[in-house]
Order: C-alpha cells, then sequence, then structure tokens
C-alpha cells in the first residue's frame, strides 16, 4: 500500500497560524473558539433554542453534531433483533434547514463545525438505512474456520456457504498443505466424503454474515468496512444526503468524523460475548482477486494457516493476508471517505476502535497505521479520565504490565512524521465521576503526548458549567501553543505490526483474557514494544512510532533517515521477530550511509521471502559499532547519540513534548500523576524562556537557562524558548 506523505488537505478553522507577541499574549488569556474544545452533541443544537448561548456559556469552540432525526439516538430505536435503528435519520428537511442556518453563523463567529457521519455509533449502518431497501448484503461478513476430526458428519451454519473445506494430514500438531484433499465439492453439494485416515483433519471454512453484533452493546449489524461497495453504500446515504441537502453550505463545515468503524469477526470484549466460538476473520469477496495481485498466489488453499500450524511457512501465510486485508480496510472505508471530504474542501477525521493494543488493531481495524495515513486530522479515543491511560479500566493481561497506554503516542506519530495539521481526541465518554482536576489531568497528558484538537463526550452534561468552562480554557489555552511548530524528534521507533500479523491466532471466544490468551506470543511482541515507548516517554526523550509501511518509502541519506517530512539518526528496533524484506533492505541502506540502530529484544527470524534474516541482522550487529542488539533499551547510548538540546532533570512521572516554531522553541509539560513534581528544563541555547500557565493564562519570564519547574498534581505548564 502506498500511503502519501507529503502536503495534506488543509482547511480554515483547524490550523493554527503565526501570531505576533502580543496577539500570542491576548489569545493565551482568552483563546479564539477555533481552539476550544467541540462538544459532540449529535442533533441536539438543532432542537436548542438557544444553541450559540450554550457554547458562550460553555466557552466552548463548536459542536460535533448531525442532522439526526425525530429523536435523540437511543437503545429503544429496535427493528426486529436491532437496536439504535431509526429510519427518519437524515430524512427531515427540516433538520437540514436548521443545520444550514447554525453551520452559516459559525462560520460568522469563526466557530468551529463538524459533522457526526452516524446515528450513534459505530458508524456504517446509518441508522439501518444502509442495508434498507434490498442491501442486507453490505453488512459484515466472516469467514469463520473448523478443525474436525476425519470421520465427522458435516454440518454447516444456518446461512453459511462454504467457501473451501480441505482434508490435511497431520504431523506432530503440523499440518501439511502441500498434501492438501480438496473436498469442497462433495461438501457444498451434501454428497458423502470421502474416508480418511485417522491422522488426518477436516479444515471447514465457511462465509456468512457476521452475528457477533448480536452479544455487541450496541446491537445492530455492522458494515462491511473492507468491501468497496458497501462503503459506497453508507456514503450515499449519509454524505451524499449532506451534500444534496447542504449545498454549498456544506463547504463551511470543517471536518467530517467517523466514529469506531470496525470489524465483526471477533466476540464481544464485554460480559455478553460468547466464551466459546468458532474463530473467524473479516471477509469481503475482493480479498480473492487483491490477493493474488499483490502477493501472486491464491488465497483460499493458504488459509487454514491463519487458523492452524502448517509449519515453516506459517508465518509468512499470516502476514501476507493481513497485509493485504489491512490495505483493504484502509483504502476502501478510509480512502474512500477521505478522497469525497476532499472534494468538498472537509478535512477527514474520526478515531478507531480500541487503539491502545497492536493486537487489538489486527483484530477490529487491520492497521491503525495504515488508517491513520489516510486521515487528514487522525485521532483516538480516550474514555474516563484515569492517569497515563486512555481506558477507565484494566484491559491488559497479567503477563503484558502496563505503566501508559500508547494512543496518544502512536496516532500523534503518524501525524508528525506525514505532516498533517493536528490529531484529535475524542474524550471523557464515561468519565461521569471524574473531578475538574481529573479531567484537567487526562487533558494535559494527550497535549504532552501530541494531541492538538479535543472534543467531548458526556462531560459537557456532567460537569457544572463553569468547571467545564474552566476546563475549555485551560485546554484551549495548551491547543493554542500544542498547535504551533514541528516535532524534534530525532529518534524513530518501528512499530512491529508484521511481527503481530505473522502470529496472529483469531480468537476464539469473547473477552479480552480470551483475545491475549488466544495470542501468547503477540503479546510478547507487543510487550517489548511498550517497555521501549514506555522508557522513552518516562525519560522525556523525544521520539515517533514509524509504521513499517512508511519505513519501507523511506529514503536515506548521509546518517540520516528521511520518513516522510522528518528526519531521523536513530532507529529502534523492538521485538522485530518478523521482518518484511522491503523493510529489511531500508534498514541495511541506514546502516551502511552511517546511521544507528538499536535492536531491542528478539532480533529477526522470518522474512516475507525466503532467506537467513536473522543471519543477516547478525552481521549488521557484528560488522558496525553504530548498530546495537540488547536485551533492553540502551537508554545511555541513546540519550548520547540524541544528545538533545532541550532536557528534562527531575521526575519521571513528567510527559514533554518539544516543537520548534521558526526561531522559538515550545516544550509542553504535563504531570498526569496524583503528586507534585519538580524538576530543572535544561537548555543549551541562548534565548528569553517564558513559563506559560494554561489555568491562568499568565506567564512571566524564566531566569537563566536552567529552570527549576514545579508541577502540581495532574496539571501541565508551557514554556516557550525565544532565540
Amino acid at each position: 500500500m502506498r500511503i502519501c506523505t507529503t502536503g495534506l488537505f488543509l482547511c480554515t478553522g483547524l490550523l493554527a497560524t503565526a501570531c505576533t507577541a502580543g496577539t500570542l499574549e491576548n489569545d493565551f488569556r482568552n483563546p479564539p473558539a477555533e481552539y476550544r474544545p467541540m462538544p459532540v452533541e449529535h442533533s441536539v443544537p438543532l432542537r436548542m433554542e438557544h444553541p450559540v448561548k450554550r457554547l458562550e456559556t460553555l466557552r466552548a469552540g463548536g459542536y460535533v453534531m448531525d442532522a439526526g432525526g425525530d429523536k435523540t439516538p437511543s437503545g429503544s430505536d429496535k427493528v426486529g433483533e436491532e437496536t439504535f435503528i431509526n429510519y427518519t435519520y437524515l430524512q427531515l428537511p427540516q433538520n437540514f434547514e436548521k443545520m444550514k442556518a447554525l453551520i452559516q453563523r459559525f462560520k460568522a463567529e469563526r466557530r468551529p463545525v463538524w459533522i457526526y457521519d452516524e446515528y450513534a455509533y459505530p458508524s456504517g449502518s446509518a441508522g439501518g438505512l444502509t442495508f434498507a431497501d434490498g442491501h442486507d448484503d453490505c453488512a459484515a461478513q466472516v469467514v469463520s474456520f473448523r478443525q474436525l476430526s476425519a470421520g465427522t458428519t458435516i454440518e454447516l451454519k444456518p446461512g453459511a456457504e462454504v467457501l473451501a473445506c480441505v482434508a490435511l494430514p497431520m504431523n506432530e500438531g503440523v499440518a501439511d498443505l502441500s498434501n492438501a484433499k480438496d473436498l469442497t465439492k462433495p461438501v457444498r453439494t451434501g454428497a458423502p466424503v470421502p474416508e480418511l485416515d485417522s491422522g488426518w483433519v477436516i479444515c471447514l471454512l465457511e462465509r456468512y454474515a457476521a452475528d457477533t453484533w448480536k452479544h455487541h452493546n450496541m446491537g445492530r449489524r455492522n458494515l462491511n468496512v473492507m468491501d468497496r461497495a458497501a462503503v459506497q453504500r453508507f456514503m450515499e446515504v449519509t454524505h451524499y444526503a449532506y451534500a444534496k441537502q447542504l449545498g454549498p453550505v456544506l463547504n463551511d463545515v470543517d471536518a467530517f468524523f467517523t466514529d469506531e468503524p470496525q470489524f465483526s469477526s471477533a466476540e464481544f470484549w464485554g460480559r455478553s460475548g460468547r466464551a466459546e466460538a468458532d474463530p473467524m476473520v473479516q471477509w469481503t469477496d475482493e480479498l480473492i482477486p487483491a490477493f493474488k495481485e499483490s502477493k501472486g498466489y491464491d488465497l483460499v488453499p493458504m488459509m487454514p494457516a491463519l487458523f492452524m500450524d502448517v509449519g515453516p511457512e506459517t508465518a509468512r501465510y499470516r502476514y501476507d493476508f493481513y497485509d493485504v486485508h489491512s490495505d483493504l480496510m484502509a483504502q476502501n472505508y478510509f480512502g474512500q471517505i477521505g478522497d469525497w471530504c476532499h472534494s468538498y474542501g472537509i478535512q477527514s477525521t474520526g478515531h478507531l476502535l480500541l487503539e491502545e493494543s497492536l493486537l487489538f488493531h489486527v483484530m477490529f481495524s487491520g492497521s491503525a497505521f495504515k488508517n491513520w495515513a489516510l486521515q487528514d486530522l487522525p485521532g483516538m479515543d480516550l474514555l474516563g479520565a484515569r492517569a497515563y491511560r486512555s481506558m477507565p479500566f484494566i484491559w491488559e493481561p497479567k503477563t503484558m504490565p502496563i505503566r501508559e497506554d500508547l494512543s496518544c503516542k502512536m496516532v500523534s506519530s503518524v501525524a508528525h512524521v506525514q505532516g498533517k495539521p493536528g490529531v484529535f481526541s475524542e474524550s471523557f465518554a464515561t468519565a461521569n465521576k471524574a473531578t475538574l482536576r481529573d479531567v484537567l489531568g487526562a487533558a494535559g497528558w494527550q497535549y504532552s503526548e501530541g494531541i492538538t484538537h479535543l472534543v467531548t463526550y458526556t462531560i459537557q452534561g456532567t460537569l457544572p458549567a463553569e468547571e467545564y468552562a474552566r476546563f475549555c480554557d485551560y485546554s484551549s489555552r495548551l491547543a493554542l501553543f500544542a498547535r504551533r511548530g514541528k516535532p524534534v524528534s530525532r529518534v524513530a521507533v518501528l512499530v512491529p505490526e508484521s511481527s503481530v500479523w505473522s502470529v496472529y491466532n483469531p480468537p476464539g471466544g469473547g473477552g479480552f483474557d480470551r483475545y491475549f490468551s488466544d495470542n501468547p506470543e503477540a503479546v510478547s511482541v507487543e510487550t517489548g514494544f511498550r517497555r521501549t515507548c514506555e522508557t522513552l516517554l518516562s525519560n522525556q526523550i523525544q521520539f515517533e512510532c514509524v509504521s513499517e509501511a512508511l519505513l519501507a518509502e523511506a529514503s536515506v541519506e548521509k546518517n540520516q533517515l528521511h520518513v516522510g517530512v522528518m528526519n531521523f539518526d536513530l532507529l529502534v528496533v523492538p521485538e522485530a521477530r518478523f521482518m518484511p524484506t522491503a523493510v529489511m533492505a531500508k534498514v541495511q541502506d541506514f546502516i551502511a550511509s552511517g546511521g544507528r540502530v538499536s535492536f531491542v529484544g528478539a532480533l529477526p527470524q522470518q522474512s516475507d521471502r525466503s532467506g537467513a534474516v536473522a543471519d543477516i541482522v547478525k552481521l549488521l550487529v557484528k560488522q558496525s559499532s553504530k548498530v546495537r542488539h540488547d536485551d533492553e533499551l540502551p537508554l545511555a547510548w541513546i540519550e548520547k547519540t540524541v544528545n538533545a538540546p532541550t532536557r528534562w532533570d527531575g521526575d519521571s512521572a513528567v510527559r514533554m513534548q518539544i516543537k520548534q516554531d521558526d526561531g522559538e522553541q515550545v516544550v509542553i509539560l504535563s504531570n498526569p500523576s496524583a503528586e507534585p513534581v519538580r524538576g530543572r528544563l535544561k537548555v543549551r541555547s541562548r534565548g528569553t524562556l517564558t513559563l506559560w500557565d494554561p489555568e491562568t493564562g499568565e506567564h512571566r519570564i524564566l531566569k537563566g537557562r536552567d529552570s527549576i519547574i514545579e508541577l502540581n498534581p495532574q496539571s501541565a505548564c508551557i514554556v516557550t524558548l525565544a532565540d
């Protein structure tokens, strides 16, 4: 998949502009609406008597809204077995007329407005309209796998079609694909299956409409997000409806927000998910020709390898499948929506489901990094208001202890590397019991890890109005600086996506515990990646997470790795047990040019082509003094290599982001912890240091280049260094 890394679409109202000193000081005291958080309100503003007055009371920016239907989404909106179905959604001309008037007023007042693309969530159903009028084929499809003993009577699932059925000889738990016997025709027709020896197993692949939604907290069918025609149908009833009804006013909309488009090939993670189920993968018939074109061989004969061990080629087969699988999700969903948005001068934005884990990525959205790459303003979801966490509960297995969720860092890295205008967070759903201090702490943490735009769910109705207004003041002051300049990171951390794909086992039941217990090798890979990122974050070393897709397109010149719009001196490669040949070639080129590489944990053992990958890496480590291999991140070596001109010397609880804005350096510091912290911000450059307090709107000049900074619990500050 080719990823665009230049330019990207720009939209008035979402971008920061250069400020003179006087203007900056005034804006910091009272930030303009474009920097302020936006409450997600769906169609509620259309029914308000004074929707703008409410924004003024809350000191918020604009709304994330939709044209809605005849009422607010509710689980009582039921048709058949499905909930959150409302066939009046986007069908009421009076709603669009009210929306047009509100958008025009927002435009006049320089307030941002985003359109939310769904009736409730996840995106794709359009309140049931997508599947109406004979379009049931647009709902999610899956292929499930069953391994049966020889002699078993084969009974198909109700409504299922046989994609393939083969008999495979087994040898010490390993299946032999090369000697497969094709049983597809007799199983499809109901004819007798030939007798098999006891050492054989039957592998049945069934294709059918996903029913996992029946056990989900949102009980309705999902869109087949991988299928081009299905996504086009969703856009016809949603995006094209807005274009028709809003007319030229649509051009005044800043962004289209898509919410948690997802696969339906895993049982729900909550208690209502089935404890036992056949393992599944999301399906579209487009996979078959796309796979053949990309990989050069037929897909269906290798598919048992996705669910069982077929020997040394298992990892390659799985990598090949999920590489194409994730491409289709990115291109057919985010690519199509992005193209439509650009044709109207609108930015595409939104977030995925469960961005926290590389394992969740492959389970629910393919490759988060490929998806984010095709959004103008990529986003994430923060639930609750826990310190350092974007999830309100412990989701991780005991074998993968987590100090910090990486959603902010991963999505902001994509934006930084590709030169995107910003990164957004949908924040604080389920934070009904959070205090103002909790909310400020979580917001500061996000801005210090790259977030530039905030939209809020629920807390605009649970916090007292004045407390929400204080949060908006605080958040917008941080946004004012977060949208300035460019990141200064010189360290790239390779995301081991292919290593997860190569060992991924579709889980045989619902719940986080089952997801992880079925994937111990993927957990091991992710643990190494997480430990690396957590160490860098807690030592305030500036770095970016770089996907394998982007690294494969990088260029190398004189000790420098040019990825997208950024240059790196050092590449960290954690737990890359599987490394595509295109990525390996780029790593070799970088080393040959004098670049520094740190392999952490397991070395690459396999690739998408035959060859002694492990021997190549060992030789590179042996031959170059600038290449290391360590069990843990060589922190002292990295710090010496980076030799950062600005660094934090203090408590590890602090998170720091540094950006360069022409002749001024912008440092955002946060303390998400429950304890006060103290440290020194050490800078080598001469110039004026100014401390900006986002809670008060005040600023003051700091003396010297070695300044002591004190941060209260769950707070943040900005320091600027002007030449």
